[in-house]
């Protein structure tokens, strides 16, 4: 088996993708493969405002996902595929459970990655996401002069 972020996983991952789009455009078959992704999001909280965010216009209400959805969606996605990504319109920091979040993932097969915009982001909140086996964490970082980082996120850049 290929280790997550390898040359071979990139291949296999991308072969599974054309295999996909094959049976789903040219075989109309209902038998696709599985997505190679399974993105969820913690919560649609977030501590920004920044000026590209869907964030103001959002019309559907805040919540944080809870723990017992996150674990049933786990169980159901186990096995189907092994990348699992954490974010999408709100800050998976803002989650009180995010480590048990990731731990979740983590233990169920799961190459977990998280994508934050790092404000929120500090040693042990570090240690944590760390100690919970993430696999990759991503920080959004706009600029990195201080008024258009500012301009764009609208906090301090440090």
């Amino acid at each position: 088996m290929s280790s997550i972020g390898g040359l071979r996983y990139f291949l296999n991952r991308s072969y599974r993708f054309a295999r996909a789009r094959y049976h789903a455009s040219i075989l109309k078959s209902d038998e696709a493969p599985p997505p190679l992704t399974l993105h969820v999001e913690p919560t649609n909280h977030c501590n920004l405002k920044c000026r590209m965010c869907f964030q103001t216009t959002m019309a559907r209400k805040k919540g944080r996902m809870p723990f017992e959805l996150y674990k049933r969606i786990i169980d159901q996605a186990a096995g189907w595929t092994r990348h699992l990504q954490l974010a999408n319109f709100g800050e998976p920091l803002l989650h009180p459970q995010l480590p048990k979040m990731i731990a979740y993932g983590a233990q169920h097969g799961f190459f977990v990655e998280v994508f934050t915009n790092g404000a929120l982001l500090d040693k042990e909140i570090a240690r944590e996401i760390v100690g919970a086996q993430a696999g990759k964490v991503n920080v959004s970082i706009d600029a990195l002069d201080p008024e258009v980082y500012r301009e764009i996120r609208g906090i301090e850049l440090e």
